[in-house]
């Protein structure tokens, strides 16, 4: 139960004497998973690196395999695709991968470390997660009448999509032919359109 060096001895005997032969046996800890991410949160394109922080083994080896999930609940660019590449020679197998957002959404970076040779049956994987945000500039949305009469009152309506950046800091508004022809908040109130 204690990782260590041990030493493993089978004494044989028979009315000639007494053999011996003695093996040395490494129990090794349980991989345990960690990393770092030098940015976790920006406007994309974005490049990150992660510094594997998981503890060496003492003795055997670890294997390192990095998984990337894309999430995309807002909905601000539903291109196909992964959104992300491998950088600076670095592939899923690599100690310290890098890595350029392209898309914006959640990117979950699982680390999954497992001990390779003879103790990869006996030694259970490690796993952590960390989570990089890639923003985009907000989607707009408005909701006008497509057609109204003279002189009738408009209420336009806006629904955007924040694209994972913090609340829209600005709103600007042109109503071509309208009265009053420039608003800048969420709600622009009446708009009338004379003939």
């Amino acid at each position: 139960t204690v990782p260590g060096i041990y030493t493993v001895t089978l004494y044989k005997a028979n009315e000639c004497g007494v053999d011996s032969i003695t093996r040395i046996i490494c129990v090794r800890e349980q991989p345990i998973a960690g990393f770092t991410l030098d940015k976790t949160e920006n406007c994309g394109p974005l490049s990150v690196t992660a510094s594997n922080t998981s503890p060496l083994p003492l003795c055997g080896e670890n294997s390192y395999g990095w998984e990337i999930t894309r999430l995309n609940p807002e909905n601000c660019d539903p291109s196909d695709g992964a959104g992300y590449t491998y950088t600076n020679g670095t592939s899923r197998e690599s100690l310290n991968p890098s890595w350029n957002f392209s898309l914006p959404g959640r990117y979950l970076i699982k680390l999954r470390v497992q001990a390779v040779g003879n103790s990869a049956a006996s030694c259970s994987a490690g796993e952590f997660t960390d989570t990089v945000t890639i923003k985009a500039k907000p989607h707009p949305g408005i909701t006008v009448p497509a057609t109204v009469c003279v002189g009738q009152l408009v209420q336009p309506a806006v629904s955007t999509i924040a694209c994972y950046g913090n609340t829209v800091s600005g709103y600007e508004w042109t109503f071509t032919g309208g009265i009053p022809a420039t608003a800048g908040s969420m709600v622009p109130g009446d708009i009338r359109y004379n003939a």
